[in-house]
């Protein structure tokens, strides 16, 4: 009996430490698989966490390249807009009110011009008020010109609208080959050539020039009957005519 005792507890002992290693031996192989697969697991996350600042850099280049392609169009834009401003927004010219202005003092010598100068204008040679300081005058009618002369004490308009003759003031004007009532400068309002009137005409004049005074005129008529033809030279350096329609003969 006494050895059937120590043979059972024997085999207890060999049984518990077979079960005991194999435990040891589970526990230890879950561990590591554990951990292998926790390894495992945070790769794809540091691979996906390292790989998508890579790729949202390369979208903000893109983006940015595209936003900088979209705005420099809008500048060129601008500038062409720009520049256009500036074509058409020429500085306006310096005009006369209706009074009297002293010359070279006030107004200085020039052919001036008045695209509607109605009422009236008058070149003066001093300030007594008299008729006799009168040196030429005229009741405008349409577009008008008139000369300024060194040699005179003032000049009165009767409205106001009158601005200087120069360059930049014949670069508006535009050849017409009909007109009315007006003075019309060979060469920048009408060419040369035969005019032929059309309506109750009054009054018609080649000019030599435009100081208002008789020695200015080259030849005029009134024409009669409603009809007239007119060649104007070359050298003629204004036409004016007052009345009807006045169209060129080609």
């Amino acid at each position: 009996m006494a050895k059937e005792k120590v043979k059972k507890s024997i085999l207890k002992r060999w049984w518990f430490w077979v079960v005991a290693v194999i435990i040891i031996i589970a526990v230890a192989g879950g561990g590591e698989e554990g951990d292998t697969e926790a390894q495992v697991d945070e790769n794809p996350a540091t691979e996906a966490n390292a790989e998508k600042p890579a790729e949202e850099s390369v979208e903000d280049e893109n983006e940015s390249s595209e936003t900088k392609e979209s705005e420099e169009p809008e500048v060129e834009e601008t500038a062409a807009e720009e520049e256009v401003e500036e074509e058409i927004s020429e500085p306006e010219p310096e005009t006369y009110s209706s009074g009297m202005y002293e010359v070279g003092t006030e107004i200085e010598p020039g052919i001036y011009y008045n695209p509607d100068g109605s009422i009236y204008a008058e070149r003066l040679g001093g300030f007594s008020g008299e008729l006799d300081d009168i040196i030429a005058n005229a009741n405008p009618d349409g577009p008008y010109y008139m000369e300024i002369k060194d040699s005179d004490a003032a000049v009165s308009f009767g409205n106001g609208g009158w601005r200087l003759f120069d360059d930049v003031e014949k670069e508006r004007h535009e050849i017409k080959k009909s007109f009315s009532s007006g003075i019309y400068v060979v060469g920048i309002d009408i060419e040369p050539g035969k005019y032929k009137l059309e309506g109750d005409g009054i009054y018609w004049a080649r000019l030599s020039g435009v100081s208002l005074e008789l020695n200015d005129i080259i030849s005029n008529g009134n024409p009669s009957g409603g009809s007239a033809i007119v060649e104007v030279s070359p050298n003629d350096f204004a036409f004016e005519v007052s009345g009807g329609e006045w169209t060129k003969v080609e």
